[in-house]
């Protein structure tokens, strides 16, 4: 019964190490500007305007590409959510689809989660995969960054097809 136990103990050990065994894989992204902003500013204060984005992006592996976000703004009393659908295409024409959301006091900069949601291509691979980013404007161009986890098996095959 011991060495059942230390076999258990141990084989829990190496499952624990393979299963946390990730490399950060990170797209950085700046915006060119926002191309529409059109919607209702209420008079109580409130804004509900649609977004619509048009950015370029690196990442560290080495890919790049442009990607277009379109949204919806809703500012109630001082809290603004922010919902976006973006389409990225990288540059060799793989596509991949992400909702991006925030909610914040100060829409100048803040940070917010998005979930990888479709693909085609190798990006097919990044599907449900959850990641931060943090943004702030300039006027009317934005500034993100984005770390997405994703494990070392991951990494290397979407490195190794560059």
């Amino acid at each position: 019964i011991k060495y059942m136990r230390l076999f258990l103990i141990i084989k829990l050990f190496f499952l624990f190490l393979v299963l946390n065994a990730r490399a950060d894989f990170f797209i950085e992204s700046t915006s060119t500007g926002i191309v529409e902003n059109d919607g209702y500013n209420l008079p109580n204060g409130g804004k509900f305007l649609i977004l619509k984005g048009t950015y370029q992006w690196t990442n560290s592996i080495g890919y790049y590409g442009t990607a277009t976000c379109k949204g919806l703004l809703e500012r109630e009393n001082d809290l603004s959510s922010i919902n976006f659908l973006c389409e990225s295409i990288n540059q060799k024409g793989d596509r991949q689809y992400s909702i991006v959301k925030r909610k914040s006091i100060d829409l100048q900069s803040g940070s917010g989660k998005t979930k990888i949601i479709d693909g085609t291509g190798l990006n097919k691979i990044l599907i449900g995969t959850e990641c931060n980013y943090a943004v702030s404007y300039l006027k009317n161009v934005a500034f993100t960054k984005m770390k997405c986890p994703v494990s070392e098996k991951i990494y290397k095959r979407l490195k190794n097809k560059l």
